[in-house]
């Protein structure tokens, strides 16, 4: 008698395939079928080739890519390599550590980098406390914080702030420091802050595309050079050459302003930004789930009863879909509008002071879960200036909800909230 075969667990290895997809290899390994080599010419190479192509718009149409962006390897190892080590040997004269941070949205926080950093948003904020090596970084919306600018730096966002304080390793003999190239600093319609040290050899590039003059503000010993159009209302461009000048630094915004300050004009707010960053960056490592924290449930508040049932979903697939959401997302999306409709209490945020000594306005976005206890839980930011944002999680905690139901139960309810904070 046979004993039945145990149980197979070592997946991490290898798996078994798919019947379908066994069907389908199957006709490209027999004589019979497109068993070619697809970099070939020859007809058996076209066949191939076709069944590959198509494979690859498959596989573009369920991630929503191109698909030319679609690389076939034969394993994790080899992608890997291929997107890490390929990139690091590409750019090795850029220094010994190389990160690479690349989001569809949310914010993107660093530490302390030895080394150069790539980073990339689809719509949140970046703060970097320090990188010693070159440094790119982008939002499509997000503000962009960096506390320390060792290495050339070339930072971009469509509509946030940048602020940057520009400090290069000063030379063991003393004397003037150096960037170590070009940089340039970009924003749409955000304003662009950077503190300079009085040492600092460079030349400074600054352009606004709308505004006049008033525009460009900038610390009397800084000598700009500024020439606006006379209608008060065209670009203005400036210049200046500090310490006998050195590698261009670029400043250019379309509709905001560009303001330069020395180090020493704003120690006390450098230094409670650091600090924020530190804090948050220790919030985040001592989190499992890297929420924010203080969402538990006050002592003192007690859960509302659910007053009203969401519209029933009667439709089976409205209901499949929610199963699946609730499976998979653990809770079911739901329009803002809907998600203000169920508000019992919402207190809004208030400005930061170190946010408004800066400068930082702009827009924030959350993506947030109403509970079934009828609370206000943050998942993530994604977009805004790091310092607004924490404004507005602060807010959230305090908001309370009407729990939502579907199908006869409680769920939890995905949505977003947005706050436009702006100085007056």
């Amino acid at each position: 008698m046979n004993s039945p075969r145990p149980v197979y667990l070592d997946y991490a290895a290898t798996t078994p395939v798919d019947p379908r997809v066994a069907a389908i290899m199957s006709a490209c390994l027999s004589g019979s079928g497109a068993f070619g080599n697809p970099s070939s010419a020859h007809v058996y190479g076209a066949e191939a080739d076709a069944c590959v192509s198509a494979a690859r718009a498959e596989v573009a149409a369920l991630i929503g890519a191109a698909a030319e962006e679609i690389v076939f390897t034969s394993g994790a190892t080899e992608s890997n390599n291929l997107a890490i080590l390929g990139y690091a040997r590409a750019n090795a004269d850029r220094g010994h550590h190389l990160v690479s941070v690349r989001t569809g949205g949310g914010q993107i926080d660093f530490g302390e980098v030895r080394g150069s950093v790539h980073a990339q948003t689809g719509g949140g904020g970046i703060r970097i406390m320090y990188v010693s090596g070159p440094m790119e970084v982008e939002s499509s919306a997000g503000s962009i914080c960096l506390t320390r600018v060792a290495g050339t730096v070339r930072a971009a966002t469509a509509g946030g702030t940048i602020t940057a304080w520009i400090n290069p390793d000063a030379p063991s003999s003393g004397g003037t420091v150096h960037l170590p190239g070009l940089s340039q600093l970009t924003s749409g319609n955000g304003d662009i802050v950077v503190f300079l040290p009085r040492n600092l050899a460079a030349t400074i590039d600054a352009i606004v595309a709308t505004g006049g003059e008033h525009r460009i503000e900038a610390d009397p010993a800084l000598h700009l050079m500024i020439q606006g159009s006379t209608n008060g209302n065209g670009p203005v461009h400036a210049t200046a050459v500090l310490n006998g000048g050195g590698a261009p630094l670029r400043l250019r915004s379309t509709a905001g302003k560009i303001r330069l300050q020395f180090l020493d004009s704003e120690v006390a707010l450098r230094q409670s930004l650091i600090q924020e960053q530190k804090e948050r960056l220790m919030d985040r490592l001592n989190s499992a789930q890297l929420t924010p924290a203080g969402f538990e449930k006050p002592q003192s508040w007690n859960a509302p009863e659910p007053a009203g049932e969401m519209e029933d979903r009667g439709d089976w697939i409205d209901r499949w879909l929610n199963t699946l959401e609730t499976t998979f997302l653990g809770g079911i999306r739901e329009d803002p509008d809907e998600l203000q409709k169920h508000l019992v209490s919402a207190p809004p945020p208030g400005y930061p002071e170190i946010a408004r000594r800066a400068g930082v306005q702009g827009i924030v976005r959350l993506q947030v879960r109403a509970t079934k206890d009828g609370r206000i839980k943050v998942d993530k930011i994604l977009s805004g200036s790091p310092t607004l944002a924490d404004a507005a999680i602060a807010a959230v905690k305090q908001w309370r909800v009407r729990p939502f139901s579907a199908g006869g139960r409680p769920v939890d309810v995905i949505s977003t909230v947005t706050f436009n904070f702006q100085l007056h």
